[in-house]
């Protein structure tokens, strides 16, 4: 059992891609779970948050940062769901850059066909590590 945590781009002009990525997450920490994993999914958790908080929070990549680091620095390891538009996600950045210094990062595959996922190449240059799950 590892206590993970899944990070996952988020924000995004398209509300349904945001939804879609959302349940995408979800989907995964349900996977993850069931498996006897402890998981966190932030945007899990704050996509219903998001919606109580004032506008200047809400928008404030900072604010997201407070309320996301401290949980991944408990984790075991990181989970990166690699949707579209992972690799420019200011969020999953900072959270990877974090996640190096202190614990092994996973690269989930198969996360649905018509999404991006991260090529071979770049798997040996960042050294991360495969999670074959499927859905």
């Amino acid at each position: 059992m590892a206590k993970i945590y899944l990070a996952c781009p988020y924000t995004h002009p398209d509300e349904v891609t945001r939804n879609t990525r959302v349940e995408l997450a979800s989907i995964i920490a349900a996977k993850l779970m069931c498996e006897g994993h402890v998981v966190f999914s932030p945007i899990t958790h704050s996509h219903r948050v998001a919606d109580h908080l004032p506008p200047a929070k809400l928008h404030s990549h900072e604010f997201w940062m407070t309320q996301c680091l401290p949980m991944l620095e408990d984790c075991d390891w990181m989970m990166i769901v690699p949707l579209h538009g992972w690799r420019e996600s200011r969020g999953v950045a900072e959270e990877l850059d974090f996640a190096l210094e202190r614990m092994p990062v996973h690269i989930w595959q198969n996360a649905h066909p018509d999404f991006e996922l991260l090529d071979d190449e770049e798997l040996e240059t960042l050294n991360y590590h495969v999670y074959e799950g499927n859905l």
